[in-house]
């Protein structure tokens, strides 16, 4: 680690420059151990960095480092009327994201998305078609086709008002990153 690190602070809630106030080493030729104070150049919060390296004919490379307390790149709102459940799921999705977690983020994303339905009532939606993503209509050509998986759910609360058509697609978004972060487990 140099003398001067750009990480994110937890007081800033944005990256900045830190600097190295103290440092411990400890190991032998193969392998050390780092442990640094570092404290933002922004706010003046502290901050513990340790850092694990091996040297090998290739050089020394780093093979794990953290920081603490872990980093909070995003904190979580408060949002007044929510459903306990809801709300332990979002603080949850939160707490993944902040610790680099992706595959608990997208599915506590999921997870999220399906609990909102189910508070607002939504149990269907209108179908697209997967290719052109154009709205399937019954044979009469008015009717729309509708369905309960959760992509016609969400098409369900753009057409309650709940969302917009661009927060509908952002969530199938989210949505397929989901599926993707899951189904490949």
């Amino acid at each position: 680690m140099a003398s001067n690190l750009k990480i994110h602070c937890n007081a800033c809630m944005r990256e900045t420059r830190h600097e190295e106030k103290r440092l411990f080493e400890q190991g032998g030729v193969s392998e050390t151990t780092r442990w640094s104070i570092l404290q933002c150049a922004g706010c003046d919060a502290v901050s513990f960095w340790e850092e694990h390296r091996i040297h090998d004919e290739t050089g020394t490379r780093v093979i794990e480092a953290a920081v603490f307390p872990p980093r909070q790149y995003r904190k979580s709102k408060d949002y007044v009327g929510a459903p306990s459940n809801i709300d332990d799921v979002y603080r949850a999705t939160v707490g993944a994201f902040n610790s680099s977690s992706s595959l608990f983020c997208a599915s506590g994303m999921r997870v999220l998305v399906e609990g909102i339905c189910a508070h607002q009532g939504i149990v269907d939606g209108p179908k697209r078609d997967p290719k052109s993503g154009n709205r399937q209509y019954k044979k009469d050509g008015v009717t729309p086709v509708r369905g309960d998986s959760l992509d016609c759910k969400i098409e369900g609360l753009a057409e309650k008002g709940i969302l917009t058509e661009a927060q509908a697609r952002i969530l199938h978004e989210h949505r397929f990153l989901g599926n993707m972060a899951l189904h490949e487990l």
